[in-house]
């Protein structure tokens, strides 16, 4: 049989371009819907922020209740949500990085609730700042009030009391001069709710000297206790320890 070598050759070519052709074909198919699910898998989720540690200090804990929520038509794939402290509702500025949270995949229409626990650094001013969670650069949600960050916690505790049940209390050092404000919680049986109480233990006057000075938010009994104690060469910290938190521990919030 006499075969035409010539056509044999182009029949071979034509074969092996239309292998390499399919190869490639397949081989960016899986790449694309890939890249597809991944865009969609964060388009229509949306985050919430419900409420945030009111005060804390450098180095302790800052506790985030908030919720993401699966606005899409399909089931969302797993993803972490990052938190900051701003200065202001905006990323634009200075930004402190706290951490993140992980959510699991979730079917269109459910949504997930946590409250999400992080240290805040040591590496950062004291001062007044938003939580930011963010899943992407269009899904972020801001705290509706800001977070105080003291330089240092200086004690907390818990304790029970006559009138008012369970206590609490922590105490943080304030600023350049080491002023010191405490900041309780407590059920007030004469209005029948939860209260907090900020206490302003003692101010820096000049000179080496403190003022003892005391005031509650909101106030017990429309009025504010303070007592002067210019001229005592006493520090605020001495004050707390000496004065202030043994009568807190026996008798609960100042009226």
């Amino acid at each position: 049989m006499n075969v035409d070598k010539r056509k044999l050759i182009i029949s071979l070519v034509t074969l092996i371009f239309a292998v390499v052709l399919c190869g490639t074909v397949a081989a960016a198919t899986p790449t694309e819907a890939a890249t597809t699910k991944t865009v969609s898998a964060y388009t229509n989720m949306t985050v919430t922020i419900y409420s945030t540690t009111d005060v804390t200090a450098k180095g302790e804990k800052l506790y985030v209740e908030n919720s993401v929520k699966n606005l899409g038509s399909n089931t969302s794939k797993a993803f972490y949500t990052k938190y900051y402290l701003v200065p202001t509702k905006t990323l634009l500025g200075s930004k402190i990085y706290l951490g993140k949270q992980f959510f699991p995949a979730m079917l269109e229409g459910n949504y997930n609730k946590v409250v999400s626990s992080f240290t805040v650094t040591n590496n950062m001013s004291a001062g007044s700042y938003y939580v930011a969670a963010i899943i992407d650069k269009t899904q972020i949600a801001y705290s509706t009030t800001k977070t105080l960050v003291y330089p240092k916690n200086i004690d907390s505790g818990v304790t029970s009391v006559k009138t008012y049940g369970q206590y609490k209390w922590s105490t943080y050092q304030t600023g350049i001069n080491k002023d010191v404000i405490s900041y309780a919680q407590f059920y007030n049986p004469n209005i029948g709710h939860m209260m907090k109480q900020k206490t302003v233990i003692a101010k820096y006057i000049g000179t080496g000297g403190y003022t003892l000075y005391m005031y509650i938010e909101p106030k017990l009994t429309g009025h504010s206790n303070w007592w002067n104690g210019m001229g005592i060469k006493m520090t605020a910290l001495q004050y707390y320890w000496i004065l202030f938190r043994p009568n807190m521990v026996e008798s609960g919030p100042f009226e």
